[in-house]
């Protein structure tokens, strides 16, 4: 990039990106009202690819920032890995070589302090660098733009990122303004664009049409307003998408060709796959959308297909799409289903009208279609749902919504409200699920014989739904209310067809009674119900009976247990459960039945170990596939993982054991799980030693915990003085009658002071406070320690008996304030703190808990 300098403000801005810009005259006002003229320090510009952020960024900086001379600086960093040349007769994506992407923090650095003007200053090592950036942005007015956040996923790039509000503080003249496809939640301020206004995006389209570069384009120029503008329409109103169109009509395209391209591909006459139909797919559709919509996770992409299928049928009668349709189309809850419209909102695929409802651009829900080999079958399951409501075959009702609101009251864990609330309901409403929910309240409010009324309502309702059995039972097991658990899991048991959770709750009811004899005839007969098409239910149910005999074994009832373990090793098709049950027979004989040769066991268990070793290859695929595909599933692969270090032979399969350790180290980094880190890597410490990956993501673990801890503690001590200062300023505004009498007061002793706060409560935001607001907490001390040596206030309000108790206290108090505060500013205790040690921090919180105690018995 070539170094400019206009008016006063040295940059290094890129070349214009656009041949001439169009609209957007809101937003512009928006940056200079929140970014420049207001209290943020960082605004971020979010939009999908092609929406015209970059655009927005420079024209901004080039037509604003440049001729207002505000700045000293203005720097450009992008970490753009691709390009769409609408005008491209061949490949119209264009990837780019980006240094930025891959190493930001230190990019920034270098390139703010080249524009400087020390480029000598380069060649210092890097932490030095990185001290001297700081020192320019704590004072130089400076103007950062960092475009297409969206690639970056260095988090370390993030946290650095914060820091500048720190710096911000001091230095006004500190501003960043961002652009990304998908929200990073570091900005104050962030601006969500959309398409042009549809006046500028005709404007746009004409110019185009009319001053390109190659012809004028005739099609467009000699068409009519209303043809032109439904081909507007058609895209968006996205700028990129408008140039494509000229650029398609360039090329001798026809309008025609043209939709097709924006259904998502340009041709598929002879394509014969959907790989081949993904492949041919339109190149601006996978330039905005691609990357953004694969990294989303199964469920979110199961929501988007929904909402897309529900906006492609939509007649004008049609209900407006919200969280509660989605209810209708998925097995979500509104909370799971708050999450994912949150990720499409921060991925920028969805927006929300001014009346609440999802909508969606046309051109995304072409990429959908085109782009999802299962998307023909999720619509057709959506338009048969939809169907069968309008017919009132099937609905998420009136019920589902109460109970969805009816978690206010139980996540405040008011249960009278919510026993209210559903009794209501039933005069209105007679479910199941509402009495079943009303039981479950009841029981909590210790109501049992209403709940037990309920319960059975429920069950008359709905006799098969397991769930309300199962919390019927669990209500009955207290100790004089067993009997009446037995009775009700007999009928439950017949009604559910013998469900496994209801017979496990069954069997362990007769433990709980110690009746074993029993227990065992009622295991026999309900494990003869179990067919063959029953087999994970008959390994469910014959699991808990063995760990009941495991727990009997005092009893000297040692035969069944070995039988049910012999059983479970044949018919569990799972080798892992094997080992299992042979490891605990192991143990048992060892323990109960002194045996000590179990050359028999050890045999079988050899096997099967020699069984899963020889897989192991092929667990190290599935696992590697778990992490790198688009199915990818952490959960998958962390099983695998451990399996792999479980059983891989430690002399062969070294390689094997490293890249499952490096997998499940990796997956819990991304999980900013530190703690697992530490205790996996010492589990395999054998392993882990002798490898960097390892010990590099060891080290940062144990790195980030002590920063962790550190900032969680010397988040106690801001608190505990943000409460005292808080507490301090009431106290004095409650001391003097009012402004008047307190800025006479404190004129007398220092009047730059007040003149200091009127100059802080001007700039401010919010101006409308008491002149003590707008002091720091150094200040705060000067005006105590004045109180102290003057205490005609004091004695004023407090009277004779309390003044001296008052004095001596604000004496402690400011002799507290001394060690937290120098007489200018407060921010020198902040960074010191944080040089200090886990025993330094926990003697600060003590003594800064003690402060804010006192200053509280002031006020009180």
């Amino acid at each position: 990039m070539k170094e400019l300098t206009y008016t006063k403000t040295t940059h290094n801005l890129p070349n214009q990106p656009y041949m001439k810009f169009f609209g957007r005259e809101n937003t512009i006002s928006k940056i200079k009202d929140e970014l420049i003229e207001g209290g943020t320090y960082i605004a971020s510009i979010d939009g999908i690819g092609g929406i015209g952020k970059t655009a927005l960024a420079y024209y901004f900086c080039k037509e604003y920032l440049l001729k207002s001379g505000d700045f000293s600086y203005l720097v450009w960093v992008t970490a753009k890995n691709t390009v769409f040349d609408a005008f491209a007769t061949d490949n119209q994506i264009i990837n780019i070589k980006n240094e930025f992407k891959d190493k930001p923090i230190e990019i920034l650095i270098d390139e703010t302090i080249r524009l400087a003007g020390f480029p000598e200053f380069l060649k210092h090592p890097f932490l030095e660098r990185k001290s001297f950036f700081e020192e320019i942005v704590k004072d130089e007015k400076i103007f950062f733009v960092l475009d297409n956040l969206e690639t970056i996923n260095n988090p370390d790039f993030f946290t650095f990122l914060r820091k500048f509000n720190k710096y911000s503080r001091n230095n006004r003249y500190l501003k960043v303004l961002t652009t990304s496809r998908k929200r990073k939640k570091i900005a104050d301020f962030p601006i969500e664009i959309q398409g042009l206004s549809l006046t500028k995006a005709y404007d746009m389209l004409i110019w185009l049409a009319e001053n390109n570069r190659e012809k004028r384009i005739l099609e467009i120029i000699n068409s009519s307003e209303k043809m032109n503008l439904k081909l507007i329409e058609r895209v968006g109103k996205i700028p990129l998408a408008i140039e494509f169109i000229i650029g398609q009509l360039i090329r001798g395209k026809s309008r025609g060709q043209i939709f097709q391209e924006l259904e998502g591909y340009p041709s598929i006459e002879d394509a014969k796959t959907p790989k081949e139909k993904k492949q041919r797919m339109s190149e601006i559709i996978l330039f905005s959308f691609k990357d953004m919509y694969e990294s989303l996770n199964t469920d979110t992409q199961l929501i988007f297909k929904i909402i897309t299928s529900l906006h492609r049928n939509r007649s004008k009668k049609d209900e407006p799409i919200t969280i509660e349709t989605l209810m209708n189309y998925s097995n979500f809850d509104s909370g799971k289903l708050e999450q994912i419209i949150d990720e499409l909102y921060a991925n920028q695929l969805i927006a929300e009208s001014a009346n609440g409802e999802i909508i969606i651009s046309k051109m995304a829900i072409n990429f959908a279609k085109q782009h999802y080999i299962d998307y023909d079958e999720i619509e057709n399951k959506v338009l048969g749902l939809k169907n069968a409501m309008l017919n009132k075959e099937i609905s998420k009702d009136k019920v589902d919504l109460f109970l969805e609101r009816l978690k206010i009251y139980l996540n405040d864990l008011d249960y009278k409200g919510a026993e209210n609330s559903l009794i209501n309901a039933i005069e209105r409403i007679e479910d199941y699920r509402l009495y079943h929910e009303l039981a479950k309240v009841q029981t909590v409010l210790y109501l049992y014989s209403k709940a037990s009324e309920n319960f059975r309502r429920a069950t008359e309702l709905n006799p098969t739904n397991k769930n309300i059995w199962f919390d019927w039972i669990k209500m009955e097991q207290r100790p004089k209310r067993r009997q009446v658990a037995i009775n009700i899991a007999i009928n439950a048991l017949k009604e559910t067809s013998y469900d496994t959770s209801i017979a496990k709750q069954y069997i362990n009811i007769y433990k709980y009674l110690k009746r074993f004899e029993i227990l065992r005839e009622e295991a026999k007969k309900i494990i003869s119900q179990y067919n063959n098409e029953r087999i994970a239910d008959k390994i469910e149910f014959l699991r808990e009976w063995k760990s009941i005999e495991l727990t009997l074994l005092v009893h000297k009832e040692k035969n069944i247990y070995l039988q049910l373990v012999d059983k479970l090793v044949k018919e569990d098709d799972s080798i892992e459960n094997k080992i299992k049950y042979l490891k605990e027979k192991k143990k048992v004989h060892t323990k109960y039945l002194k045996i000590f040769s179990n050359d028999k066991i050890n045999s079988k268990i050899r096997l099967y170990e020699n069984k899963i070793k020889n897989s192991i290859n092929y667990f190290v695929k599935d696992m590697n596939y778990y992490t790198s595909s688009k199915d990818r599933d952490y959960e998958k692969a962390k099983k695998i993982a451990k399996k792999i270090l479980t059983y891989s032979d430690k002399d062969t399969d070294i390689e094997y054991e490293k890249n499952a350790l490096r997998v499940l180290l990796q997956i819990h980094a991304s999980e900013r799980d530190w703690e697992r880190i530490l205790i996996t890597f010492e589990d395999h410490k054998r392993i882990a030693l002798n490898d960097e990956n390892c010990k590099s993501v060891y080290a940062k673990a144990k790195k980030m915990i002590a920063e962790e801890e550190q900032e969680n503690m010397i988040q106690k001590i801001t608190t505990h003085l943000i409460n005292s200062e808080e507490q301090l300023r009431i106290f004095v505004i409650e001391l003097f009658e009012n402004d008047i009498t307190f800025e006479d007061f404190v004129n007398k002793r220092n009047s730059k002071l007040v003149s200091k706060w009127e100059y802080n409560r001007n700039r401010a935001l919010k101006n409308d406070l008491h002149l003590i607001y707008y002091s720091s907490l150094g200040e705060m001390k000067k005006v105590l320690n004045w109180l102290w040596l003057e205490h005609n206030f004091i004695l004023n309000y407090f009277g004779n008996s309390k003044t001296n108790e008052i004095k001596l206290i604000i004496k402690q108090v400011v002799k507290n304030l001394k060690e937290y505060t120098i007489d200018e500013r407060n921010e020198t205790f902040h960074s010191r703190v944080a040089k200090y040690s886990k025993e330094q921090l926990n003697e600060v919180i003590v003594d800064t808990s003690r402060l804010f105690s006192l200053v509280k018995k002031l006020n009180e």
